[in-house]
């Protein structure tokens, strides 16, 4: 029969005993989290053109009368390279793109992942030849050059989102161009 090991000090094994007439102690673990504020951002008056996003306006909110097209679509990442399959949702005014389907009635319209401007789209167009992948197409920005990658399970969804997708970006850059000559005739 083998001897139990040798113990030097009993405090060190077992935890300590704790009765109803021993003063507790609080564990900071077990304490309550503290109170987090929501930051405190400056209206659009207080820092004209600083905020972000474009949903300073009630119109650029993403509603159903605001949808041309959503559903799900494969996205190249920028810097990876990897394709990762989003939701994807064009309004008149941007395409965005999300983590999970209908994530913007969950968290709210500024949770997307990539945010493109209709009105800078200069492009769309084929990229099967360029990435080797059956129904891929590549958004071009008009200000950055930037090309955004994406594909689609079958050729008529492609089709459908580059349809919708140019749609929304000519009537983006007439209303935009519009607008423009609009203030230059005021002045």
């Amino acid at each position: 029969m083998m001897a139990p090991p040798l113990v030097e000090d009993e405090d060190d094994v077992l935890p300590p005993v704790i009765r109803d007439n021993d003063i507790p102690i609080e564990n900071p673990l077990m304490a309550p989290p503290p109170e987090i504020k929501p930051p405190i951002l400056p209206t659009e008056e207080e820092a004209p053109g600083m905020i972000p996003g474009p949903f300073s306006s009630e119109e650029q909110k993403i509603d159903a009368f605001n949808i041309y097209k959503e559903g799900w679509v494969y996205k190249q990442s920028r810097y990876l390279k990897s394709w990762r399959q989003r939701w994807t949702v064009l309004t008149r005014t941007h395409l965005y793109t999300y983590k999970m389907e209908q994530e913007y009635l969950l968290k709210g319209p500024g949770c997307f992942t990539e945010c493109i401007e209709c009105s800078d789209i200069s492009k769309v167009r084929s990229a099967q030849d360029e990435v080797g992948i059956d129904n891929s197409f590549v958004l071009t920005t008009r200000n950055t050059k930037e090309q955004f990658y994406f594909y689609c399970d079958k050729e008529e969804d492609k089709k459908a989102w580059t349809k919708q997708i140019q749609r929304a970006a000519i009537s983006d850059r007439v209303k935009l161009e519009y607008e423009q000559e609009r203030q230059l005739n005021r002045v």
